[in-house]
């Protein structure tokens, strides 16, 4: 409600202008709570006005609560005595003085809401916002409606580091809709709309810091239509690691093994100067045929500043030696037949009145001795091979060992020598 009073003992709550602003009268604008734990929940009453005559003649009240008073004002120093938080579109009174004549007066009343906000950075190392490079990092902003009136138009607005992080996501509890990131440097910004009073809404920010170095993170609100921001920041610690092969020199370690054999090498991860998130470990290139790695842990945990190891085997496959097999005819067996057939001839041409049933039958053998003769090439060259199975090959290999813990990953490098 809203008009006019000449009481310098005016009830006041939640007031805007707490004294009698002097003339004839001041307006006056009251609200009544119908509804809330105690009678001023809520609830306000305020004078409007200055050293002329000044009255409310008519009120009314927006979908986000605030209240628009229309009245008349004699008053100079109308601005003076009750400040607005926004350039006023007529500074000074163009009516006459001395109550004679006066303005007409418009004034917008925003809802009275003591707005914070907060922030909470996780994960933490020993109550410190710590995170490891490549892993998320969570901002969680908590905004609270002190009151007494509950807040309108509440909005939350976030601008993300423009380098040395990447944007997650985020996430309103309110379900409120965010933008995507925008502008340059890029900001997001969520509409939380209205929160009663005691209520809180909360606005989580998920980002993942690219490089060891401090990740700081800041979010604002504004409330009821009002200029007038609220902000909170937090900053993180970001540690990085390290991956070596012992014993962690310019010069890669080297192994030689027979093929068949297992290689083996030790694999640290040391923490720079701390981390706490898992590492996990792989042979990511460089393998030889017919070879696989494992490692004895595997991810890795590191629990402080200490650094972690785990040992890297390497098991390589045998090569089979080839043989070739002889049939069980082969030149040494045909060879004999050669003396055996030319003694058989040698007696069969005995004697020079031979029968004639005599010569056919050297004639048969000396055949027989040349087809032998003839067909000992071809049998006494044949054989066949073995069937083989690939191991490993010979040769000096580079093989690459990665450490990776969520985006961020780190390499060295192993030789493996196959004999």
């Amino acid at each position: 409600m809203t008009g006019s009073t000449d009481s310098p003992d005016f009830n006041k709550v939640n007031f805007i202008q707490g004294t009698f602003g002097g003339g004839l009268t001041d307006a006056f604008v009251a609200l009544i709570p119908t509804a809330g734990s105690t009678s001023t929940a809520g609830g306000y009453s305020t004078y409007l006005g200055g050293s002329g005559a000044d009255r409310g003649t008519g009120i009314a009240v927006d979908a986000n609560g605030a209240t628009y008073v229309a009245g008349e004002t004699a008053s100079t120093d109308f601005l003076t005595k009750s400040p607005p938080q926004t350039p006023p579109f007529q500074p000074a009174l163009n009516g006459g003085a001395n109550n004679i004549a006066s303005d007409a007066s418009v004034a917008k009343l925003g809802s009275l809401s003591d707005v914070e906000i907060s922030v909470a950075a996780t994960p933490t190392v020993g109550g410190t916002p710590t995170v490891g490079v490549g892993n998320q990092a969570t901002f969680t902003y908590t905004i609270t409606n002190n009151g007494p009136d509950t807040a309108s138009a509440v909005t939350f607005t976030d601008t993300l580091p423009a380098t040395n992080a990447t944007f997650n996501s985020v996430v309103a509890s309110t379900g409120a809709s965010c933008t995507s990131p925008t502008g340059t440097p890029a900001s997001i910004t969520c509409a939380i709309g209205t929160i009663n009073v005691g209520a809180t809404a909360t606005v989580t920010v998920f980002l993942t810091p690219t490089l060891a170095v401090t990740l700081a993170n800041s979010g604002i609100v504004t409330a009821n239509g009002s200029s007038t921001q609220k902000s909170a920041s937090a900053f993180f610690t970001v540690t990085d690691f390290s991956v070596c092969a012992a014993p962690c020199q310019s010069t890669p370690p080297s192994v030689t093994v027979t093929a068949g054999a297992p290689a083996t090498y030790t694999v640290t991860v040391t923490p720079l100067p701390t981390y706490n998130a898992n590492v996990s470990l792989s042979c990511s290139s460089g393998l030889p045929a017919a070879a696989t790695c494992q490692f004895t842990t595997n991810p890795v945990t590191i629990p402080n500043t200490s650094a972690v190891s785990s040992t890297l085997v390497i098991n390589t496959t045998a090569r089979p030696v080839t043989t070739a097999q002889q049939p069980p005819f082969t030149r040494p067996l045909f060879a004999t037949w050669l003396p055996v057939s030319g003694l058989a001839l040698l007696g069969l041409g005995i004697g020079g009145g031979a029968s004639r049933k005599r010569r056919m039958l050297r004639g048969m053998l000396f055949g027989g001795l040349l087809a032998l003769t003839l067909l000992l090439p071809a049998c006494g060259s044949r054989s066949k091979a073995a069937p083989t199975t690939a191991g490993t090959p010979a040769g000096t290999y580079t093989v690459t060992v990665s450490g990776t813990s969520g985006s961020a990953s780190r390499t060295t490098t192993v030789t493996l020598v196959v004999q």
